[in-house]
């Protein structure tokens, strides 16, 4: 193997001769830099083509000794070759191409012109980290139409992760920009996301009358009574009166209404606060289903305990005795 340091290939065009002649210096630089018994060896071998045996007899060393120093020549050539490279691409980087962030931020202010629908079907696919740290440098209306259209826990999530984070390089800032603007993009090239916004639709009317009160029942019936006392005709009411709720006025708005609610066990708000979150239907499905498993099998172990408590009653049963079996079951 031979290494030309002054030559390039004359079939190369000007700017590849160019970054092949960079190329090679920079290893000449490399070995240049690394100890005196490890470049004489590594010129002998590589750039005079010397074999180790030659090598060997030229220097008065063994044979295993040449390869042992070429061998550590070149992990060593590898590392600073790397740390160059490394170097070099952190120079090149997108965030230090003012034309390449300008765009960016161009287009991701752009999607406030998305109706709120396409805004929580754009926030359903972005980790909600990659979006707090998109929006370090983003405009104030931006930011406000992200608050709108996620909860306020969620609000709060990608505010104290913003907090935790800071500062932030500007190139991290871009590089979460860019995956939100390839997001939204897959979304208009599938059709989730209509591009260019339509022209806004009229105004829908005002909310009648009935549907307030309605609301209002609902939301008043949910702090006075435990979601898990109603009778099952009140909770089918209850839940198609949400229904109702979430498409006139969005699912956000759910979160108004349950925040008071009556729920021991915690298991409809549950249900309610991933649905507001934009969690995916299908992790809602495994994370309430897992859920529900735990609620059955501690209700099933209270019944136990309630039969087994009356039952040794009735047997005569020291009370000692009893408390000793029921704490043996928990």
């Amino acid at each position: 193997m031979s290494l030309d340091y002054n030559l390039v290939s004359p079939e190369l065009d000007p700017h590849a001769q160019l970054e092949e002649q960079e190329t090679k210096s920079r290893v000449h630089l490399a070995i240049q830099n690394l100890p005196e018994t490890e470049r004489e060896v590594t010129t002998l071998y590589y750039i005079d083509e010397h074999s180790q045996k030659e090598i060997g007899a030229f220097l008065n060393l063994p044979t295993q000794t040449i390869k042992s120093r070429l061998h550590t020549a070149r992990k060593r050539l590898q590392k600073r070759m790397l740390t160059m490279v490394k170097k070099n691409l952190q120079d090149e980087r997108p965030s230090n191409d003012p034309d390449f962030q300008v765009k960016v931020i161009q287009e991701l202010e752009e999607t406030t012109q998305l109706t709120g629908r396409e805004i929580q079907i754009m926030l359903r696919q972005v980790n909600t980290k990659d979006l707090a740290l998109a929006m370090v440098n983003a405009s104030d209306t931006f930011k406000k139409r992200i608050y709108a259209n996620v909860s306020a826990r969620v609000g709060k999530i990608i505010d104290d992760y913003i907090d935790s984070q800071m500062p932030v390089s500007d190139d991290r800032v871009a590089q979460n920009q860019t995956t939100v603007v390839e997001i939204v993009q897959a979304l208009i090239a599938k059709g989730d996301i209509v591009w260019p916004p339509e022209q806004e639709k009229a105004p829908s009317k005002p909310l009648s009358k009935d549907y307030l009160e309605m609301k209002e029942n609902l939301q008043k019936q949910l702090q006075d009574i435990p979601i898990s006392h109603l009778d099952f005709e009140t909770l089918t009411n209850t839940l198609v009166n949400l229904a109702n709720v979430a498409r006139a006025e969005g699912i956000l708005n759910l979160e108004r209404i349950v925040d008071d609610a009556k729920d021991p066990d915690g298991f409809f708000t549950l249900n309610l606060q991933l649905i507001i979150d934009g969690v995916a239907p299908n992790l809602v499905k495994e994370i309430t289903a897992a859920r529900k498993k735990v609620l059955l099998q501690q209700y099933e172990s209270k019944l136990d305990m309630m039969m087994t408590g009356v039952q040794a009653t009735q047997r005569g049963e020291s009370p000692r005795m009893i408390e000793q079996k029921l704490r043996a079951m928990f």
